[in-house]
C-alpha cells in the first residue's frame, strides 16, 4: 500500500504533466509510477522494476536532452503552442524540485517505453513512463 508521502508525489507529478502529450511520430500521454527500490538505478535494473524484456535494448537520455523540443519556445508557435510549451517547462521544474538524479531510461528501439525517474526524498524511485514512436 502506498504511503501518503507517494501518494502526495504521484498526484504531483500527475497534475504537472495532466493533458500533455509527448509528440513523436504518435503522442503518448505520461503516467506515474514510483518503485520501492533503494538500491542505485541502473539500464537492467529499470527493465526489472518496470516488468520490460530482459533483453530490451536500453539507451540513457539527459533529462533536458529529452525535453528540449517539448519546452522551446519558438517565435512562429501560436498561443496555444505557446502553452503547451509552457505547460512542458512547468513539467521540467516540477520533475526537478521533487525528484534527485533524475535519469532519462528509453527502453525499445523504433517504438520505445521512456521513464524519466529520479530518488524520491523519502526514498524509492519516482517518475514518468510515456511511450514514442521514431521510425
Amino acid at each position: 500500500m502506498a504511503t501518503d508521502e507517494q501518494d502526495n508525489l504521484l498526484k504531483t507529478l500527475d497534475r504537472a504533466s495532466d493533458g500533455l502529450m509527448f509528440m513523436s511520430e504518435s503522442d503518448y500521454p505520461f503516467e506515474s509510477f514510483y518503485w520501492d527500490f533503494k538500491d542505485e538505478l541502473t539500464a537492467d535494473k529499470v527493465l526489472t522494476l518496470a516488468s520490460e524484456a530482459p533483453d530490451a535494448i536500453v539507451k540513457e537520455l539527459k533529462l533536458d536532452a529529452f525535453f528540449k523540443n517539448s519546452v522551446a519556445e519558438e517565435s512562429w508557435y501560436d498561443a496555444s503552442e505557446t502553452k503547451v510549451a509552457r505547460q512542458f517547462q512547468r513539467l521540467v521544474e516540477t520533475l526537478k524540485r521533487n525528484l534527485q538524479e533524475l535519469q532519462v531510461f528509453r527502453v525499445g528501439g523504433a517504438e520505445a517505453d521512456v521513464y524519466i525517474v529520479g530518488k524520491a526524498e523519502f526514498g524509492g524511485y519516482a517518475g514518468l513512463v510515456t511511450h514514442v514512436v521514431q521510425t
